[in-house]
């Protein structure tokens, strides 16, 4: 800087508290919340009171905690609701910045005809106000970071209406010839689906139903380009627009 005559002045020095009135703005931006997306949880159960502990406990571990999860058991005859129930309530992780947490209801909608379409529809009303629905069935366990990299992919790439994880089977309790045949079975019929999904480019015009993300604005699409109240119909498989598989989310 110079003054009118042309002699060199200095420049006018800071406030001496400015340094610290820009720490204390710095540390308020970093203390603003940022936007997270919503996942509501729904698990429709049909007779599970053998596997619903695990698959709630397997939830309730993951690195990323869904907002709000929802036992919809229907149908059943067994003690699902009596066992799922004591999971019911808000379930509390971590603290201060990294404090997580999610709320675990249990609803029990009875005689209900069209089964697991019907519970996944009675779902998709209780998690509305969600930006994602995570499916989840009723005797599937996943990888602790399975939600965390489901969401993250699907956050990826907006034209992604779903994402399925890619599944195994846990075999330890079987013991008959016959089931260790059925499972083979079963085994064969995932192997051959992942095949086909990874020969089409992760691009999937149906996903399975154990473990699967779903944007909420595509499942809204699907709701009203099939001219349905819900978009899982009983008599005729919903397609989600440009569903892709996950191959780092496991699930058992």
């Amino acid at each position: 800087m110079t003054t009118a005559s042309g002699t060199p002045t200095e420049p006018p020095s800071p406030h001496p508290d400015m340094h610290r009135y820009a720490d204390e703005f710095l540390a308020g931006i970093e203390a603003l919340p940022t936007y997270r997306s919503t996942v509501g949880c729904v698990i429709p159960a049909y007779n599970e009171e053998e596997a619903i502990a695990s698959v709630l406990d397997s939830l309730l571990a993951q690195t990323l905690l869904p907002d709000a999860i929802h036992v919809i058991v229907n149908n059943t005859t067994d003690a699902t609701v009596e066992i799922a129930s004591h999971y019911a309530g808000l379930h509390t992780r971590g603290e201060g910045r990294d404090e997580q947490c999610t709320e675990v209801f249990v609803h029990d909608i009875g005689e209900n005809p069209d089964k697991k379409v019907g519970a996944l529809n009675y779902g998709f009303t209780l998690v509305e106000g969600m930006d994602y629905l995570l499916g989840v069935d009723g005797d599937t366990t996943a990888h602790p970071q399975a939600i965390e990299f489901l969401v993250q992919e699907i956050q990826d790439d907006e034209r992604i209406g779903g994402i399925s994880a890619i599944y195994s089977i846990d075999d330890s309790g079987l013991d008959t010839m016959m089931s260790k045949f059925l499972i083979a079975g079963q085994r064969a019929q995932f192997a051959a689906f992942n095949m086909q999904n990874l020969l089409r480019g992760r691009n999937m015009a149906v996903l399975g139903g154990q473990y699967s993300i779903f944007s909420m604005e595509a499942l809204r699409r699907v709701v009203v380009q099939t001219h349905q109240r819900y978009p899982w119909s009983a008599t005729a498989r919903s397609r989600t627009p440009c569903c892709r598989c996950r191959s780092r989310a496991p699930a058992t």
